[in-house]
């Protein structure tokens, strides 16, 4: 195994480097034939540790929005594909993908602290998301007339005097609710879950101060 692993290295060698003979150090026989390469960076100890390999897919479509976190350690990237995408910049490995919009991400930021995203997208959503588990906190529209709502995934809306209005809710496939009968106007969770990342955690948070 030894000698095919050498022997993989000096052919890969040879065929990057047009063919041209690296400086010979190290011979190794593999079916009687006498492959010479030099290993570099490769050290055959037992406490060595092999290199990481992994595959970048990346985005299926163009980017059109990237930016940097407050500390510099990490990115995101807005694409047609309707996602976004959180890198670490010093291995440039993908480390999360985050799904929801239905249209082409137009722009992306971090929050301040770091520990929130927030987009828009041609879908004529702003929608905000959870760094560390990339569920999506908030889902904000506007509309021309200036009115607007915020919808948390569970269902929980905070909205203008009269945004709420301008929401239906589909259930099944012919019947539709009005949103006070589907979801619920709690601003107060909204608030706190924009703040926290997490409607679950301002709902627990909510529920301990209301039964002290």
């Amino acid at each position: 195994m030894q000698a095919l692993r050498y022997l993989m290295i000096t052919l890969i060698f040879l065929v990057s480097c047009g063919k041209e003979q690296p400086p010979q150090n190290t011979s190794t026989q593999v079916n009687s034939t006498i492959a010479t390469t030099q290993l570099v960076g490769l050290q055959n100890t037992p406490s060595s540790k092999k290199p990481e390999v992994f595959v970048q897919l990346g985005h299926s479509s163009s980017v059109i929005s990237v930016a940097f976190s407050p500390d510099g350690k990490l990115a995101l990237s807005g694409s047609e594909d309707n996602t976004l995408k959180l890198w670490e910049v010093a291995s440039g490995r993908e480390l999360r993908t985050f799904k929801g919009h239905s249209n082409s991400v137009l722009s992306v930021a971090f929050s301040p602290d770091g520990e929130l995203a927030l987009s828009g997208s041609w879908d004529s959503t702003i929608r905000l998301w959870n760094i560390q588990t990339g569920k999506e906190v908030a889902k904000m529209v506007g509309f021309e007339n200036g009115e607007w709502v915020i919808i948390t995934p569970e269902g929980y809306y905070n909205a203008s005097l009269n945004g709420a209005k301008y929401l239906n809710v589909r259930i099944g496939d012919f019947q539709v609710y009005s949103i006070d009968q589907a979801i619920y106007p709690r601003p107060d969770i909204v608030k706190l879950a924009i703040k926290l990342g997490d409607t679950q955690q301002a709902i627990a948070q909510l529920s301990h101060g209301a039964a002290k």
